[in-house]
């Protein structure tokens, strides 16, 4: 289904240097906050995403969370239509599924949030980034993490990514599809079998 180089500003306090992605078809930069490592591997050959961040301590007794960018097509003009899409395929595969708001912003674009809470099994933090409607990309970030919500050091880390990411701008397109990193729909941690994202 769905699912989200120039000069770049000097880094802010608490964060590292602006890591500037491209894809096929679009452009966007990230900061990794401080505690968190950008894991390119991952990213690469087993989310399909743009980006994957995870802690460099985890708590003891817990499994650590993981955070995945990805710039997706922009299906409807209003970016809420989107979330709510992916929150509709998602309850259907995982009818116990609870979704509530949880806060994350960006300072420079409009952000749609739910939390995916499947208790004591899976939660998943949602952002749905919009640009604006004149880009064809939304960016969607995701903080996925099983058994146990996410801790408030944790959350944190994921707001201050969010907060950080700002688009470069939709590249031209070219033969063999908008580069598209894959579909967030389904939780993915490789740790229980709740489905994939692709």
């Amino acid at each position: 289904m769905i699912f989200l180089t120039t000069g770049l500003a000097a880094p802010s306090q608490g964060k590292s240097a602006d890591s500037a992605i491209t894809g096929k078809a679009y452009a966007f930069s990230v900061k990794t906050p401080d505690g968190w490592r950008r894991n390119k591997l991952l990213a690469l050959i087993w989310y399909r995403a743009d980006a994957v961040f995870i802690p460099r301590l985890r708590q003891r007794g817990q499994h650590a969370p993981l955070a995945t960018i990805r710039a997706v097509p922009r299906v409807n003009a209003d970016a809420g239509r989107d979330l709510a899409a992916d929150m509709g395929k998602y309850g259907k595969i995982y009818p116990p599924a609870i979704f509530t708001d949880f806060e994350a912003g960006n300072p420079r674009y409009l952000v749609h949030r739910r939390l995916y809470e499947l208790k004591r099994v899976h939660y998943r933090y949602a952002a749905f980034i919009d640009p604006g409607k004149q880009y064809r990309h939304l960016l969607v970030a995701m903080l996925d993490k099983d058994d146990a919500p996410a801790t408030a050091s944790e959350l944190n880390g994921f707001r201050r990514i969010v907060e950080s990411l700002e688009y470069l701008g939709d590249i031209p397109a070219v033969s063999g599809g908008s580069g598209s990193a894959g579909s967030p729909a389904g939780p993915k941690t490789g740790r229980k079998s709740l489905g994939r994202d692709r």
